[in-house]
């Protein structure tokens, strides 16, 4: 009998130190994705829109696509918004989608590669325009708010998501949301009707999984 108290002791104490160690880990965690996204909250900003001679002009410069496209962690992107690089970045930006309800704005950038999807939003294609056809827009999803497109997985069906692409500002009318294979292209169609598409993954983890919002112009 006192050599199962002995152990049982042995054992409870084990997992309480466990337990500590474990909350300690966790608090140091969490503290750094605190400071990570206030680090990332003081650097993030949006630009006024250039002009529609300005947008074209960057639209055909700085127009880049890339097939691989990497899951960037927290500290990455907060480090990437508080250097020079993306400041030089914003230079870029041909103008910026607001979601008024989730107290959402960012850039938006010609084409879809590592190093947009770090500073906004991102365009599928060299030629869409706000207000016509399917203007898609991709995003990351760091399951933080306020960070680039991790509050668009929340959105209500009926709020208004404005976009701003040179001197044209449409607004838009969340019609759908839904979570697709990444493998579901028929997102990326062109439509007779004005719509707008976001697109992000549907958590911040690896998946195979995209949350879908479909928009009508207003």
């Amino acid at each position: 009998m006192k050599k199962w108290k002995t152990k049982t002791k042995i054992i409870v104490s084990s997992v309480v130190i466990l337990c500590i160690a474990l909350l300690g880990i966790l608090g140091v965690q969490w503290g750094l994705d605190q400071h990570n996204e206030a680090t990332y909250a003081k650097h993030a900003k949006v630009l006024q829109p250039p002009t529609d001679k300005e947008t074209k002009e960057i639209v055909e410069t700085s127009y880049e696509q890339e097939d691989s496209i990497e899951r960037p962690s927290m500290k990455d992107i907060t480090d990437f918004t508080a250097s020079e690089q993306y400041e030089e970045m914003l230079k870029k930006s041909i103008g910026k989608v607001t979601i008024p309800s989730l107290e959402l704005e960012l850039p938006i950038f010609p084409g879809t590669n590592n190093a947009y999807l770090k500073a906004g939003a991102t365009t599928y294609t060299k030629e869409q325009v706000p207000g016509q056809g399917n203007y898609v827009l991709f995003g990351h999803n760091l399951e933080r708010n306020g960070v680039l497109f991790s509050d668009v997985p929340r959105i209500k069906i009926g709020s208004e998501v404005i976009v701003t692409q040179g001197e044209k500002a449409v607004t838009y009318v969340v019609q759908t949301k839904k979570v697709v294979s990444e493998k579901e292209t028929r997102v990326l169609d062109t439509t007779e009707k004005a719509t707008l598409t976001l697109i992000t993954c549907n958590k911040a983890t690896q998946t195979n999984q995209r949350v879908v919002v479909t928009a009508i112009q207003k």
